[in-house]
């Protein structure tokens, strides 16, 4: 095979003019003798033709300033096929004016650049028609594959359309569209599309591509909310985000990358402006798309599928390394056929309103209104960010997130879901009420949440939850008690190895009821406190057992009518000198319009006390003006101790701390529960709100004054570990004479009981007491559970068979049945406490 290359200059071709060259390019490419043709001119110009040219797969080489024209239209009038192209990822090549087209079967360096057709990334020339036919000439062409976009920044008046055209239909294509730019370069440098020349169709579009990519370049759009504040940043529904510019449209809104922009036909808003001769075709859509070091800014919807609401597909999606910054959606799904789409390490920066939308409703109304199936994982989350999610699956597909960490996030967001979906080993730290000018409703969502962390930056204050149907928390942790309505069923949250803080408080479901009962267990030693089945107490007397404690027990005359003071709403309360005494600035106050706690939703914060009223501020926006029942936030801290109370005194005295650390939960306010202070006004004897305590006279000051004078225990509602107390055993007649009894504490719920009996054991008689060493209070009785655990325990059966009874808050005891035990017999069991 020749590896000759002659130059044109050699072969007679001439440069500049409208002779047509095309004869002369034929024959030398025809010659057996030629490799191909070098375009050399010196100096450099254009060599027109306007008739076929057939390259016989040889190489045309173009260097700086020589490139290929002919005459000018739209209409092609000659084409340039079955060629190699060898030229620099700089430097034009063809003529974007000729009406030519263009068909290499490869490139000498595998991959093409839109400046073969004139790009010149000066950010001033449209550089959009060049990279246009550019993806056209891929389109077309099987035998490249990659267009590489040098870096620059490439101005871009119209969208760019990687579609493959049958006239009425479209055929499958696959194209790598790159550019030069990792993760951080594309956040300014490197590879820069700029799109701020249109604000109504789209950056980048593929349509029933096939295993496509993008990478390593930015998308730049015209969006341009303008922020005030935080308080209407925070309290501005995703319906009502907008710029008041850019194109949101159902089925056709502005977006940095969209797959699948078109339907059969042109939808009901009209679909994407000047592209309705794309609308056509089947339902098909796209499938195993990639995006890695992408940027996408300032647009209504940085990356959206399916939005013409008629195609399907879109699945197999992966997208990682992505920076969203400044628009109203990140990632939004629009139909149901989008399965296993995966987002990874994403950044998420500026402005951003919500990350992710699947589904219909929140204001979302996109495409089809139904959702895919998506896992997000590795987010980081800064700026402002307005939520995190609103997702309703509803009887379709799950979603799921991981490794999300959030700072200065307004609020979760919402999840509807009938089919489960996770939210795993995440941080959320929500904006401080201060920054957002409001209390915001923070978790909305029906999902479980497993591993993850929730605080509002160290104020100390609840996070709320406020989904109707309850989310599942498991080994979470919480800055404080969170709060949360109890909806119908008593269940709306569910709590399992849950913690708040350092103070080793463990949140458990709340109610009895729960299947969820035995799920946390009494601690020993090891684990200072842990919870019941009722997880978190509040005020015993209330309309339910778990909600906050009422302002007024019996009406809703709080009258809140909101002013907008110094950036966020606020309100002046009238109440009653009793009621001011339950009152206090700093405390969070929550109400609702029934008294029956259903819909119990954060109202604000008190900022002052004064006569005859109290003052809320940080008021959400969707608090409209009503009377309403309010209720004061105020968690039940476990501490144990003992003390003496005097009778008209609101003082406890003597004070000693077996349990918890009763300084620090002090700091947090609240309330701790008691086993029996009487106060003055009736309220639950076993729940006193504190004021202060000193530590070296061990006194106590707390929000009554006492009834009764008395020396007693004072332990917390539910669990109250006795520090580094074990239980204790004591043998009795069912073990027979001189019997041996030991019990070990294996772990903070676990204890194995040994018996040897002595001689002559007694039948159906009491065989050993048990005591926790310290009680459960608050009436509390723990169900333990008993199984053998050696051969002669497991042997006992029918009459022979031990049992436990007399189960109380303080310890149970084990009997025999109608047969007595063996004597001198080593019995060995293990015992669950919960």
């Amino acid at each position: 095979m020749s590896t000759s290359m002659p130059s044109a200059a050699d072969l007679g071709i001439v440069s500049g003019g409208t002779v047509d060259q095309s004869g002369l390019i034929n024959a030398a490419l025809a010659n057996p003798n030629y490799a191909g043709i070098v375009f050399d001119f010196s100096p450099p110009g254009f060599v027109y033709i306007s008739n076929n040219i057939i390259g016989h797969n040889k190489v045309l080489r173009f260097e700086p300033g020589s490139y290929l024209s002919g005459p000018t239209g739209s209409t092609p009038v000659a084409s340039v096929n079955s060629f190699v192209l060898d030229c620099g990822l700089r430097q034009k090549c063809f003529d974007p004016g000729a009406a030519l087209t263009f068909n290499p079967i490869g490139t000498t360096l595998g991959k093409i650049s839109p400046w073969v057709f004139g790009a010149v990334a000066d950010d001033t020339t449209d550089d959009a028609p060049a990279i246009q036919k550019t993806i056209n000439l891929i389109i077309a062409n099987t035998g490249v594959q990659t267009l590489f976009i040098p870096s620059g920044t490439y101005k871009c008046n119209s969208p760019l359309i990687c579609a493959n055209s049958t006239g009425t239909d479209y055929a499958f294509f696959q194209i790598s569209i790159e550019g030069e730019a990792n993760f951080w370069e594309a956040s300014g440098y490197g590879t820069v599309l700029d799109f701020r020349g249109f604000n109504n169709t789209f950056g980048i579009g593929l349509h029933q591509a096939k295993g496509a990519s993008i990478k390593r370049i930015k998308l730049w759009g015209a969006w341009n909310y303008t922020f005030t504040d935080a308080y209407t940043f925070y309290n501005t529904a995703l319906s009502a985000f907008t710029d008041g510019v850019c194109r949101d449209k159902p089925y056709s809104p502005y977006a940095g990358i969209v797959i699948d922009p078109f339907g059969p036909s042109v939808p009901s808003d009209g679909g994407y402006p000047g592209l309705s001769a794309y609308y056509h075709g089947s339902d098909a859509g796209s499938t195993g798309v990639t995006l890695e070091d992408v940027f996408i800014t300032n647009f209504v919807i940085g990356f959206i599928t399916s939005p013409n609401g008629q195609t399907l597909n879109a699945e197999l999606i992966r997208a990682e390394k992505i920076q969203f910054s400044n628009m109203k959606i990140c990632i939004l799904s629009c139909q149901a056929q989008e399965k296993m789409n995966v987002f990874r390490h994403l950044g998420i920066w500026g402005v951003c309103h919500t990350i992710f939308v699947a589904g219909s409703g929140g204001g979302a109304a996109y495409g089809a209104n139904s959702p895919g199936n998506y896992y997000v994982e590795d987010v980081n989350l800064a700026g402002y960010n307005n939520q995190f999610v609103y997702l309703n699956s509803q009887g379709y597909f799950p979603s799921y997130f991981k490794n999300i960490y959030a700072e200065s996030l307004g609020k979760f967001g919402t999840v509807f879901t009938s089919v489960g979906g996770t939210v795993e080993s995440s941080s959320f730290d929500f904006a401080n009420y201060m920054d957002a000018g409001s209390y915001q409703n923070q978790i909305d969502a029906a999902i479980s949440f497993i591993g993850c962390s929730f605080r509002m930056y160290g104020t100390g204050k609840p996070v709320t939850i406020t989904a109707g149907w309850g989310p599942y928390f498991n080994s979470c942790s919480f800055e404080t008690v969170p709060l949360f309505p109890l909806g119908a069923h008593r269940g709306s949250a569910i709590f399992e190895n849950c913690s708040v803080g350092d103070f080793g408080i463990v949140l458990g479901p709340p109610s009895s009821l729960s299947v969820y009962e035995y799920s946390n267990t009494f601690a020993y030693g090891d684990r200072k406190i842990t919870s019941t089945s009722r997880g978190i107490t509040f005020d015993y007397n209330s309309p339910n057992p778990a909600a906050p404690m009422p302002i007024n027990r019996t009406t809703a005359n709080y009258a809140i009518s909101k002013s907008l003071v110094g950036g966020f709403y606020q309100a002046v309360v009238t109440c009653s000198s009793d009621e001011l005494n339950r009152v206090f600035v700093g405390d969070v106050v929550a109400g609702d319009t029934t008294g029956d706690n259903q819909n119990l939703q954060i109202i604000g914060m008190v900022s002052a006390v004064g006569s005859g009223n109290f003052t809320i501020n940080y008021i959400p926006a969707w608090v409209v003006t009503g009377n309403y029942y309010l209720y004061v936030w105020l968690p039940l801290y476990n501490v144990a101790f003992t003390g003496d109370t005097t009778n008209g005194s609101n003082q406890i005295t003597n004070v000693n701390v077996v349990a918890g650390d009763l300084p620090t939960m002090m700091s947090r306010g609240g309330l701790l529960s008691t086993t029996s202070v009487q106060v003055s006004d009736g309220w639950q004897s076993a729940l006193i709100r504190l004021l202060g305590y000193n530590a070296a006279s061990g006194t106590l000051t707390f929000d009554k004054t006492a009834t009764a004078t008395a020396t007693m225990n004072l332990f917390t509602n539910t669990n109250a570990a006795p520090g580094t107390l074990s239980p204790s055993i004591a043998a009795g007649p069912g073990a027979g004479s001189s019997p041996v009894v030991a019990i070990t504490k294996v772990n903070y719920k676990n204890m194995q009981i040994s018996i040897t009996t002595g001689t002559t054991p007694s039948a159906s008689a009491v065989v050993a007491s048990i005591s926790f060493g310290v009680p459960f209070a608050g009436g509390y009785v723990p169900s333990p559970r008993f199984s053998p655990a050696n051969a002669a325990a497991a042997a006992l059966s029918g009459a022979s068979e031990v049992f436990m009874d007399a189960n109380s808050s303080s310890g149970f005891t084990i009997s025999s049945g109608p047969s007595a035990l063996a004597a001198s017999t080593l019995y060995l069991w293990n015992v669950e406490v919960g």
